[in-house]
């Protein structure tokens, strides 16, 4: 379970924005590649065949394979072997561009590679190996810039802790390559289920915390119960306990967020397990008082357990 491929040639982070290689569009960075393109031609015409100035087409054909896809450094490239068929279009200068198209194309293949090499290492470094979730490390940082994000925007965020019912069973009756292969499953039903904004984290051994932006209860409960609902099967013989917090005034730290759900979550093994217990958050976490106007009560499905805190 890898990062997915992306629009713009990179990768998408699974549970995770894909990061970008370059901050400019492709339509401006292509733009400017064939402006620079055109200009060595120009300049390479001027000069005569006392000085070629083609070869210098290979920076903006680089330029364009980084920052683009690799079909736009092939227009650029394809322009600048091109020009040259405007002041000889005998056999020379048939031979002239082809040889300066093969240079050109190995050369946009370079920045490619090294791009995919790149995105590897960021993926080695940032997933789970196993269940190929966030890590720790990489989900605290992006699940800082949401909560930053929520804060300055004033939106709710969501935040679902998960613990595998009965995990140490399956271990111990089946063995761990058993246990592996569930982690592997419930990962991946989370996976398929959420939005690629979306932060999914393997936070250690058999348990998981999503973080879902500009998400409220009843959407986060839905996301849960899908994901739930491929568990209890042969490849998944587990159920699972879920705390989701909602917050509509944002805590001020990442783990305070974490330490909520996770309260909720411990609230559902309580409560017999395998089910999900969830509450909106509208103040400090520590300060609620038990009551019955739950103003969750109507923004959630019918099966969720609810509690205010």
């Amino acid at each position: 379970m890898g990062f997915r491929a992306g629009g713009n040639g990179m990768t998408e982070r699974p549970g995770g924005p894909a990061p970008r290689a370059c901050r400019f569009s492709h339509g401006a960075v292509t733009a400017a590649g064939l402006a620079v393109a055109a200009g060595i031609a120009v300049l390479d015409w001027a000069a005569g065949p006392a000085a070629s100035l083609s070869v210098l087409s290979v920076f903006p054909v680089m330029a364009v394979a980084w920052c683009a896809m690799s079909e736009h450094a092939v227009v650029v490239a394809s322009l600048a072997a091109g020009a040259g068929l405007v002041v000889d279009r005998g056999a020379a200068g048939v031979w002239t561009a082809l040889a300066l198209l093969a240079v050109l194309l190995t050369a946009a293949a370079l920045p490619v590679r090294l791009r995919d090499a790149l995105a590897h290492q960021t993926e080695a470094a940032a997933t789970d190996p196993l269940t190929g979730a966030l890590n720790r490390r990489a989900f605290q940082e992006a699940a800082e810039r949401e909560r930053l994000r929520a804060e300055r925007r004033s939106e709710p965020i969501s935040v679902a802790y998960l613990d595998l019912d009965g995990f140490k069973e399956v271990n111990d009756r089946h063995g761990h390559q058993t246990g592996d292969r569930v982690l592997e499953e419930v990962a991946e039903a989370v996976l398929k289920t959420i939005r690629g904004t979306d932060l999914f984290c393997r936070i250690g051994g058999d348990e998981f915390v999503l973080l879902l932006p500009d998400t409220d209860a009843r959407e986060a409960a839905a996301v849960l119960n899908r994901a739930r609902g491929t568990l209890g099967t042969p490849q998944a013989p587990v159920t699972s306990s879920v705390g989701i917090a909602t917050f509509r005034i944002v805590p001020t730290t990442v783990g305070a967020m974490i330490d909520a759900a996770d309260d909720l979550m411990y609230q559902a093994k309580r409560q017999g397990k395998n089910r999900i217990v969830a509450a909106v958050v509208a103040g400090p976490w520590m300060r609620w008082d038990p009551g019955d106007d739950d103003p969750v009560a109507d923004t959630v499905t019918i099966d969720v357990e609810i509690v205010r805190v």
